[in-house]
Formats: C-alpha cells, structure tokens, sequence
C-alpha cells in the first residue's frame, strides 16, 4: 500500500515529529511511504526515512506561494497515485480537500480548536471533507471532531521518540535521595497564545528567578519586550531539534497552555521525569496527575513554586504513571491501530 503522509513542516513542533515518527513505523513495516511537507523547514531530530518532498513554501507565506505549493501537491498526487493520504493540520487539510485525485482521505485531529484564526475557512474546507467522505483520526480519546460535534472513527495516540532512553537525563539527578532546589523555571513550546508563555514570564518576574524559553513563535517579539519591562533574566534559546537538551538539574517545566490537543510536551517531560507544573484544564486532568502538579492560574503556579522552591523533585511523576504512558505509546500497540484502520481502505 502507497501511503502518503502530508504534514505541516519536517520540524517545529509535536504533531510534525509524530508524524516522522508514524512515517518512520511504517515504512519499517513494509508500507511503500511519502512525506509531504507543506513547508520548508530544517530536518526534526527524529530523521525521517520515508520518500520526502518539501514544497517550496516557507511558513507565513502568502497566497501565491500556497497556490503554488497547491499545484506542486497536486503534481505529485498525480504522478505518485497514493492509495491512502494522510493530512496532517490546517494547510494540509486545504490542500487534501481539493485534491480530488487524492482518494482515501484521513485526517488526523490535534487539538479541540482547530482552524482557530481562521473559523470560517476552516468550517468550509472541513464541508468539503466530509463531502469527500474523509475518515477522522483523533490523538486522544477527549477530542470530537469540530464543527461537527461527532466522535472520530478511531482513538490513534501520536507516537513519542525513537529508540530514547526516557530517563537519560542524567543532569536531573536521577536517582538521588537529596533534595534539589529550583534554579530556573522553563518553557517548552511555541510561542502562540495558545500556549500562554507570557504568563511564564510574569511568573518569573512575580518569583524573581530566571526563565528558558525553547522555541519560537508570533509573539516572540512581544515576550522580549516584556522580558525587558519585567527586567526578567530570561533566555530565549530559539527552536532546538532536541529542547530536552537543555533541561539542566534545578529545571522546572511550566506548561500554562489554554487548551491543547495531546500535550506531548506534558507526555514527554513525564516520561523522561521532568518536574512540571501544568494547568489545571480537562486536557492534562486525563493524565491523572496528582492535584500537586496542576494550577489554574498565575497566582496558583506561583504559590505551587513557592512550597516545593527547595524540593523540586516532589515535582516529578512517579515511575508507575511513566510506566502507563510507555505502555500507551508503544510502537507495536500504535502500528496495530494503525493497520486496522488503513485495512479498511485494501483495492
């Protein structure tokens, strides 16, 4: 079976990397695979080893480039005949609702509010898609497909690294019985409302300790500004392909997302034993983590740091829920899923 995955980019954030990581599954099982990336980017850590195309768009483009890299789609559909295509957030799902060579549709479903800047684009090209009859995937089992309001035809979690020793970061004081005190508090992710970084640089400045920032974004320019008006010590690392390298011993991850699809930050950082704080809403609440480890606002976080400042350890996820996370995301349990559905789609 041809399978054809289009994504967003190689790299920039969760759902590109799963999707190297789902492209990587299925080519090592047999499937004959093309990744499709939208726009151009540098390659994600995870080394994608299937068929890759890279459109000529960049990220921000207008509309003649989208135009542009729509014909080149198009072009490639035509030629490569895939028998299933995967699409893989907003702009790929543009192009798949109109590619009407394309067959076998399945969209993937990431978050609870997708399309968000653009409400009314999205709700006609999701119109479309269900005119096309495409089948709907979502990452975890709290997502509905919007703005249809209807389940998805199968729960398919995202993949988590490749070949990692989730506990190798050895700077966190793995294993130790002393107490370690906060040094900094860091963010992970992209720089959008959505995931509310602003709110770590008023915690930082409420608190007084230093802030890491990993990964870009819109509002960048905007933190930096702030940064300087709070006079935060802050550092802005830009995008790395590993951030899990510059966790140090004393690091505190701050996740105050608004809403999220999967929280593969959150999953990560559980299960490499990262000490986090996270917000108190529905998405990270079906982690079942104990109370200690979710806030609802910045005033919550701030009192949270406040009593565990000299024992973030306390902070970190026992082993046992480590253990139920490995056993969700484990690559035979994920591919089986996978291969049920894709059966439904045999010539």
């Amino acid at each position: 079976m041809r399978i054809l995955i289009v994504s967003n980019s190689l790299s920039g954030g969760g759902a590109e990397r799963a999707m190297n990581l789902l492209a990587n599954l299925f080519t090592v099982k047999g499937y004959e695979v093309s990744t499709l990336c939208v726009n151009q980017s540098d390659e994600d850590l995870v080394h994608n080893k299937s068929h890759l195309i890279q459109l000529s768009r960049n990220w921000n483009d207008g509309v003649i480039p989208t135009l542009k890299g729509f014909i080149q789609f198009l072009g490639f559909v035509k030629k490569w005949s895939p028998q299933v295509v995967i699409l893989n957030c907003d702009l790929p799902e543009l192009y798949g609702a109109f590619a009407f060579r394309a067959r076998n549709l399945i969209c993937v479903e990431h978050v609870n509010q997708p399309w968000i800047n653009r409400r009314k684009v999205g709700f006609v090209i999701r119109k479309v898609l269900q005119m096309r009859k495409v089948t709907w995937v979502a990452v975890s089992d709290h997502l509905t497909i919007w703005p249809f309001q209807v389940k998805p035809a199968a729960v398919i979690e995202n993949l988590v690294g490749e070949n990692v020793d989730f506990e190798s970061v050895q700077s966190l004081g793995r294993g130790a019985t002393k107490k370690i005190p906060l040094k900094r508090i860091v963010f992970i992710g992209r720089f959008d409302p959505q995931k509310q970084p602003i709110k770590v640089l008023q915690i930082a400045s409420t608190l007084n300790v230093p802030a890491v920032f990993v990964g870009q974004g819109k509002l960048l320019a905007e933190m930096e500004k702030i940064s300087n008006e709070l006079e935060v010590d802050s550092q802005f690392m830009g995008f790395r392909r590993n951030p899990w390298d510059q966790i140090r011993k004393g690091d505190l991850l701050i996740v105050p997302s608004l809403f999220e699809g999967d929280g593969l930050v959150v999953v990560e950082a559980i299960m490499r034993g990262v000490p986090l704080l996270i917000s108190d809403i529905p998405e990270f609440r079906r982690f079942r983590l104990p109370d200690r480890n979710y806030c609802s606002d910045i005033q919550e976080f701030c009192e949270a740091i406040g009593i565990y400042q000299q024992d973030i350890v306390s902070l970190k996820v026992a082993s046992n829920k480590r253990g139920e996370l490995r056993t969700m995301r484990d690559p035979e349990r994920i591919y089986n899923l996978w291969h049920n559905l894709l059966n439904r789609f045999h010539d």
